[in-house]
């Protein structure tokens, strides 16, 4: 530090002499301080470059560290605070990158959501448009199955009144059937061949005879007709007189009235 000298008497630093530095900022030696003098006069004692009442400070290693700052060499000192300017903006420059890259990642999740949301909302869309499809088809199927439900029931109801109705004319009053007669509408009795002449023995005239082998009792039956019974020509076996109608008198050659069968 060749700069330092007393700012009064230009006395350079040496092994035997202390310097000071006053608030005033000036360097003062030991003898034009005046720090060897009583306490009591020092007091009084004011620079002897300026006039002004200052405090002093010993010039050494002690001295704190801002104040030694001002002793120190420039380069070392540019040195020095270039090294911990680097590490300030190394370590500011970490804090930076760090909170860009928690900031880039909540957008990044912030982004995502927003289009998972929007897929969600498309697929929920499209969802609703199905079922309102599905809603209309049903609502479509609901009505016609309503109509055919209207219509079977009108159905079921005019086969129910018919069922009514038939049940009503099937009463017993009106259960007896009648017939078409040939002499207005007096049920016909039924018809009997037990007083008509026909070759067919009756009540047990038939005996039963061996017949042959092979043969059918219907076989058996004609085989024992006697052939001479029905072909003979005393015996009324024309079919109106097996049925018990009498020939009516007059010309024969009249066209039959039809229309009395049905009376």
């Amino acid at each position: 530090m060749d700069w330092v000298h007393c700012n009064h008497c230009l006395r350079v630093p040496g092994a035997q002499n202390t310097f000071y530095l006053t608030s005033c900022s000036h360097i003062l030696c030991q003898k034009c301080s005046h720090q060897d003098e009583p306490i009591q006069t020092q007091s009084q004692l004011t620079c002897v470059v300026c006039n002004v009442k200052p405090k002093f400070i010993t010039i050494d290693r002690n001295m704190r560290s801002e104040i030694q700052l001002y002793f120190k060499n420039p380069k070392d000192l540019a040195t020095h605070y270039l090294q911990n300017l680097k590490a300030v903006i190394d370590f500011q420059d970490k804090q930076r990158a760090h909170h860009l890259k928690l900031q880039q990642d909540k957008y990044t999740k912030a982004v995502k959501y927003a289009m998972d949301v929007q897929a969600s909302l498309k697929k929920k869309s499209a969802a609703e448009k199905q079922l309102i499809q599905e809603k209309n088809v049903f609502a479509d199927e609901n009505a016609k199955n309503k109509k055919r439900i209207r219509e079977m029931e009108e159905k079921m109801a005019e086969q129910l009144r018919e069922i009514q109705r038939l049940s009503r004319s099937n009463t017993p009053n009106s259960a007896q059937k009648r017939y078409p007669s040939l002499n207005g509408n007096t049920p016909i009795r039924p018809l009997s061949f037990a007083d008509v002449p026909h070759s067919t023995p009756m009540d047990g005239a038939l005996i039963p005879t061996k017949r042959s082998r092979g043969e059918t009792p219907l076989q058996d039956l004609f085989n024992r007709l006697d052939d001479s019974v029905v072909a003979s020509s005393d015996v009324g076996s024309s079919t109106p007189y097996l049925l018990g109608i009498q020939k009516k008198p007059g010309n024969s050659k009249e066209t039959p009235n039809f229309g009395d069968l049905f009376d």
